[in-house]
């Protein structure tokens, strides 16, 4: 009886001991089948880009299985789901996990590329660099290396130290494979272009790669050329084909030193010349021909060197016809080409593109800042109102000005300039008048300036005044608020306005005039009338 009560409870114990042993087993088994289980949907979704599932699916296996067989993977996985997102702070916190967690494990190595790049890209320059660092460090792919070499240039040039950028955007390029190097190199030509000359030569003189100072020194010599900077040019592809005859590029060097030759061979004794001499303008045209051909039979007269020689051609004032004379006289070699007039801001823009002096005969604002091959002889309205009003106030004292303009162009355009000038410089315009340009008496506009009443009127015009006999001036003699009267136009109007002024008694004044008044007419018209009136000129 004991024994079969022993048996059973050993029988029992056996059966419930295999199948507690049997249920461990089949736990332990069906382990490794859930997490892979798991780990699979995610992936499906992954493939099936349906990535908000697939990182759900991912981030229940990191929960389940931290240290599970794919972990890395998912945390991968994770990264590039979150930057596919547009999620670039989370895409880093995943990669920084999985290189703590899994510092040996190969998705190491894109983890801190991508790390790299999305500091790059929230402009964290100074940790990109640190990262950088850490790659070509402990790395070995020299494709990753060479990356991380173009993406230290990149950081650098958006830190706005292109020098530092150039020296790792080299590196990058001796490392990388040949797809890569022409990318590369053209970063490199894009960034060489932005610096001034002297950087570039600064580099250039910090270099001991031979490859790279031929390369920079090349560049430098090509950008000038581009540029249109032929002396500069000449000089520098010379110095490359001294220092580096062996390279790839001397021959081009050679070719670029003979067409920059060719391009500024010109004839010093030969000058052209750019007026109007038929149409609307012809008048003015040949006035300033004569006066350049006499210019230059004073100098062939008085030069021991070889005479100078003028082309001349009628731009019949029309845009189109000076720029395609601006290119014969370029075609002809000439040294430098005077004029145009009306036509001068077609013409210059034409010689600037050619690197062809011109001095340009206008009045036109802005000529000269169209180039630096562009240069004028004319005085403008603002040149001549500043010096008037300089030597006005310096060497005759004068604060207290009045204008009397005719109303057109010319009179408002001086007007105004004169007016905003007289302020600048702390003085004031008391008066202005205007008149019609047909008008041939100005009375009632000298009485408006000089404030003449109705008393003043008769005391002047009375008869006595103008008897040969009686040398009695009245007494109330007319004192105008203003010390000068400015009158903007041409010579045949100031003469008789100055007769005028005299007239009504306004005579104790300083007469300021433009250019226009450097004529005989004025002499003619306004003889003692006009002395002393003060008038801007070249030499003035």
């Amino acid at each position: 009886m004991k024994r079969s009560i022993l048996f059973f409870i050993l029988t029992t114990a056996f059966a419930l001991y295999s199948c507690s042993t049997d249920r461990a087993l089949s736990n332990r088994a069906s382990i490794p089948d859930l997490e892979n289980e798991l780990f699979a949907t995610a992936e499906r979704y992954f493939h099936a880009d349906l990535y908000t599932k697939a990182l759900t699916e991912y981030q229940k296996y990191i929960e389940q299985y931290p240290k599970g067989s794919s972990a890395d993977v998912a945390l991968k996985k994770m990264a590039t789901i979150h930057i596919k997102q547009g999620n670039s702070q989370a895409a880093l916190e995943t990669d920084r996990c999985l290189i703590n967690q899994f510092p040996n494990s190969p998705y190491t190595s894109d983890a801190r590329f991508r790390i790299m790049l999305n500091l790059f890209e929230q402009g964290r320059h100074k940790e990109v660099i640190f990262q950088a660092s850490k790659i070509i460090e402990v790395n070995r792919d020299n494709d990753v290396i060479c990356r991380t070499y173009t993406i230290l240039g990149d950081t650098f040039l958006s830190m706005k130290l292109p020098m530092d950028a150039i020296f790792f955007y080299m590196i990058a390029y001796q490392k990388s494979a040949l797809s890569e190097k022409s990318r590369i190199k053209a970063k490199l030509d894009e960034i060489t272009d932005q610096l001034s000359k002297e950087k570039v030569l600064t580099i250039y003189e910090q270099l001991k790669d031979e490859f790279f100072k031929s390369y920079l020194l090349f560049q430098l010599a090509c950008r000038e050329y581009q540029h249109e900077n032929y002396k500069e040019a000449h000089k520098l592809f010379s110095y490359f084909i001294e220092n580096f005859p062996q390279d790839k590029n001397a021959e081009q060097a050679k070719n670029l030193i003979e067409v920059i030759r060719q391009r500024t061979a010109f004839n010093r004794q030969i000058i052209g010349c750019l007026l109007p001499l038929s149409g609307p303008y012809e008048a003015f045209g040949k006035r300033a021909l004569k006066a350049i051909r006499l210019a230059v039979n004073q100098f062939n007269a008085n030069s021991n060197k070889l005479a100078l020689k003028l082309i001349v051609r009628d731009t019949r004032s029309d845009p189109e016809i000076a720029r395609h004379l601006v290119e014969e006289l370029d075609e002809r070699k000439v040294a430098l080409i005077i004029g145009p007039m009306v036509t001068s801001e077609a013409a210059a823009k034409a010689a600037q593109k050619r690197r062809l002096p011109i001095i340009t005969l206008t009045q036109r604002p802005g000529i000269p800042d169209l180039g630096d091959y562009v240069y004028r002889n004319f005085l403008t309205p603002e040149m001549q109102v500043e010096s008037l009003i300089s030597c006005a106030i310096d060497q005759f004292g004068i604060t207290r000005f009045a204008i009397l303009y005719p109303d057109d162009d010319y009179g408002r355009t001086f007007m105004n300039l004169f007016r905003d000038q007289t302020i600048y410089y702390g003085a004031d315009v008391v008066e202005m008048a205007s008149y019609q340009p047909d008008q041939t008496d100005f009375s009632d506009s000298i009485k408006h300036l000089a404030d003449i009443t109705e008393d003043d009127e008769k005391e002047i015009t009375e008869p006595h005044r103008f008897s040969k006999t009686s040398h009695v001036e009245h007494q109330n003699k007319v004192k105008p608020g203003f010390e000068a009267l400015f009158i903007p136009d041409g010579p045949e109007k100031a003469g008789l306005i100055a007769p005028q002024l005299a007239y009504w008694d306004v005579d104790d004044i300083l007469l300021l005039g433009t250019n226009l008044w450097h004529s005989k007419r004025l002499i003619e018209l306004g003889g003692n009338y006009v002395q002393y009136a003060v008038l801007p000129e070249v030499f003035f």
